[in-house]
């Protein structure tokens, strides 16, 4: 991880260029929840996350580097992004393990929200706040950054209602007239439903 020379904010330029860039050859945003433009730090790289979510939203879309031009230029924001940056950013993304290098942002993105929590505070302690809202302010964000961390949680399922539909009962007279004594004899033997002795017997003459 890599720290900008202006401050110490974290922050993984490089990891970010080759996401973006490993989204490019693939040509589309992986179905992955950790995915947010909160991950990109650097501004370029939001801007170009940004696009690519809004090429994928169209029907067809596809994510390549003269679409994401395209879709900055109508947005008007090509020449702050830079159309060389743009063009660079699969140069180190061939090989890149998808997986580890998203863990890698969202363990960056965890830690820029502490350090503002932590930069934040220290500005209102100076600015004569209370240490007391302070603390608060400071469990309330942290506890929140806890939480959208924390793994995704399933809903409490619902009841069903109306119950469950029977089944009709498998009658002697529906089965075939040359199978059915036989199958009949074999569910009174083995005190179980015609239906398990009919069932595997139809399906296996059914292969002959």
């Amino acid at each position: 991880m890599k720290n900008s020379s202006k401050d110490t904010i974290p922050f993984a330029p490089d990891a970010e260029k080759a996401v973006l860039g490993r989204i490019m050859i693939d040509g589309a945003i992986p179905a992955d929840d950790r995915l947010d433009k909160s991950l990109f730090y650097g501004q370029s790289n939001r801007e170009i996350f940004a696009a690519m979510q809004a090429i994928s939203s169209r029907e067809g879309g596809v994510i390549d580097p003269v679409q994401i031009m395209e879709q900055l230029r109508g947005e008007g924001k090509l020449q702050s992004v830079g159309p060389a940056y743009i063009s660079s950013i699969t140069d180190d993304a061939v090989f890149l393990k998808f997986g580890p290098a998203v863990e890698l942002l969202v363990e960056t993105a965890a830690k820029r929200a502490i350090w503002l929590v932590s930069s934040r505070a220290a500005d209102e302690s100076l600015n004569g706040k209370a240490s007391g809202e302070i603390i608060d302010d400071i469990r309330t964000a942290l506890d929140r950054l806890s939480t959208d961390k924390g793994p995704k949680k399933w809903p409490t399922p619902g009841a069903l209602t109306g119950g469950r539909l029977s089944a009709p009962k498998l009658r002697k007279e529906m089965i075939p007239a040359p199978l059915a004594d036989w199958l009949s004899d074999i569910s009174e033997r083995l005190q179980v439903p015609l239906d398990f002795a009919a069932i595997p017997a139809i399906v296996s003459l059914a292969t002959i």
